[in-house]
This record gives structure tokens, C-alpha cells and sequence, in this order.
């Protein structure tokens, strides 16, 4: 449902959040924590210091970081910067004429998921995408059995059934 720049931008900010607040983080570091082409990753990150989500420096100590107005800003706002505005009007049948009295026969339950989505996306913030510190830690998912900004998952203790279990 979401082009292939707006899904690398989500993944970026999602690898971008899992460092502290204030952090500076360099292309190529951010490129392969988020799985995305260098190059293109570029382009996808200045576009979102244009909009205020981002500040960006270039050259040495540069780097990209989240600004404080930026973890305010609702995924909408990210997601606009990448896809085309008129979603609602596209045929999930790719079919020319669909809307108005002539839809297709999923054009309405169509409509419906895509509100959902438009709703989601207004409703979470980039700040969303951070994943508490525990009590007593300093940054995000590191030792929450959850993936680590480096890629790499820790070990957890969950419960189930009533016993715990190591994972």
C-alpha cells in the first residue's frame, strides 16, 4: 500500500529512533541498520530535513538525527512527503473509472481500509517508533528482547502458561 521511498523512510526513522535523543547518526550507519541503499537513503533523508523532521549535516561529524519538532510530527506527515496524495481515488482493481456511481465491486470496503490507514498514520507520531529504555538504561530495545539498533536480539525471560521461559 506504500511505495518502496516511503516504506525506506519509515524503516530509516524506525533504525534512527532505536538511538538516543540528540544522537547523530551518518548515512552509511543508518544505510545498513535499515536495510536501505546508501544513495538513495540520502535523498529519502534530506527530504525529511526539508519538512522538519530531521536535522542533517553534511561532511565530517555530520550525520542525520530526529529534531524535537520532528518527534512531534505524526507518520502523515512522513508518509506525504512520499506518496501520492489522491490514494482514495486509485482502484485497488487498477480499473480506469472507479468512483462516483461506477465502482468497482471493492471499491467501498477499499475506501474503508484506507481511512484506517490514514487514521494510523495521523494518529502516531514519529516519537511512537522509540522504544522505551527500562528503568536504570539508557537508550531503546537492548536487552528487552527486542532487535537492537545493531541489528543483533538479546535474550528475554517471558512468561507462559503460568512458568517462565528464556528466550
Amino acid at each position: 500500500m506504500l511505495n518502496q521511498t516511503t516504506e525506506y523512510a519509515l524503516s530509516a526513522l524506525s533504525a534512527l529512533a532505536a538511538y538516543p535523543r540528540g544522537s547523530r547518526v551518518t548515512r552509511r550507519e543508518l544505510a545498513e541498520r535499515a536495510g536501505v541503499p546508501a544513495d538513495y537513503l540520502a535523498k529519502i533523508m534530506w527530504t525529511l530535513v526539508r519538512i522538519g523532521v530531521l536535522s542533517g549535516r553534511k561532511g565530517a561529524g555530520g550525520g542525520f538525527g530526529i529534531t524535537a519538532e520532528g518527534e512531534r510530527r505524526p507518520l502523515a506527515d512522513v508518509v506525504g512527503a512520499f506518496e501520492n496524495q489522491s490514494r482514495a481515488g486509485r482502484c485497488i482493481l487498477r480499473r480506469a473509472a472507479c468512483g462516483g456511481e461506477s465502482t468497482c465491486l471493492l471499491h467501498h470496503r477499499w475506501e474503508r481500509v484506507l481511512l484506517a490507514m490514514d487514521e494510523f498514520l495521523a494518529g502516531t507520531r514519529v516519537e511512537d517508533l522509540r522504544v522505551p529504555a527500562p528503568p536504570g538504561r539508557v537508550g531503546g530495545a537492548a536487552g528487552r528482547g527486542q532487535t537492537t539498533a545493531s541489528g543483533s536480539s538479546r535474550a528475554r525471560t517471558v512468561t507462559s502458561g503460568g512458568r517462565r521461559v528464556r528466550r
